[in-house]
């Protein structure tokens, strides 16, 4: 089963919604908040408790969610089962609630195209993370030869020059090059400028 959170707005107020499969769910907490109840899940709780008999498994379910105390076991509603509880519960929020189940969270699972649409911005976000991991794992163990193959590179340098400059082997560098060239580092080379011979490294001729 997949299954990943987001956030949603809802008259300003962030709702973290639960994606199974591509239907949203929510957390009778996340629905208690919303709904402005000066304890969420209790409150949530024991409306369902009380109309436990008029909801279906397409209406609440349970599932696993990770806490800070660790994983357990929570309850979740689709639209329609928030719709209920929002139906049940007397607060100033309530209505605008239901309004906002309606058109936004059923619309969302019923149009095919802003699913899609939904998915293809998840896996740019997706691939936008991976970017930015590979990046954090190049700065952490990053030192003072990366910044100068970037420099070399830019000159125009081939991978053998800059290892003589560097004192490492072609391969090296062009293993730095490549995880450079991923996070987009490299910059535009630059025509190589005319010079009698590279220095060797630590002035060796």
């Amino acid at each position: 089963m997949s299954q990943h959170t987001y956030l949603a707005d809802f008259n300003g107020y962030p709702i973290e919604i639960i994606d199974r499969n591509g239907k949203p769910w929510l957390t009778g907490e996340q629905i208690g908040l919303a709904l402005g109840l000066k304890h969420p899940r209790r409150g949530i709780n024991k409306i369902f408790n009380a109309h436990r008999d008029e909801f279906t498994s397409e209406m609440s379910s349970i599932t696993e969610t990770v806490t800070g105390a660790g994983k357990r076991e929570t309850r979740i509603f689709s639209p329609r089962g928030a719709w209920m509880l929002g139906m049940w519960c007397q607060t100033e929020r309530a209505k605008a609630f239901r309004v906002w189940v309606l058109d936004v969270l059923e619309r969302r699972q019923e149009d095919p195209a802003l699913v899609e649409s939904y998915h293809a911005l998840r896996e740019q976000y997706v691939a936008l993370i991976d970017r930015h991991q590979r990046l954090a794992d190049l700065v952490r163990r990053a030192d003072r030869s990366l910044a100068r193959i970037e420099r070399y590179a830019a000159l125009g340098l081939s991978n053998y020059e800059i290892g003589r400059l560097l004192g490492r082997s072609e391969s090296w560098v062009r293993r730095r090059r490549r995880e450079l060239g991923a996070c987009g580092l490299i910059r535009q080379a630059l025509p190589a400028p005319q010079q009698a011979a590279l220095p060797l490294e630590g002035g060796a001729s």
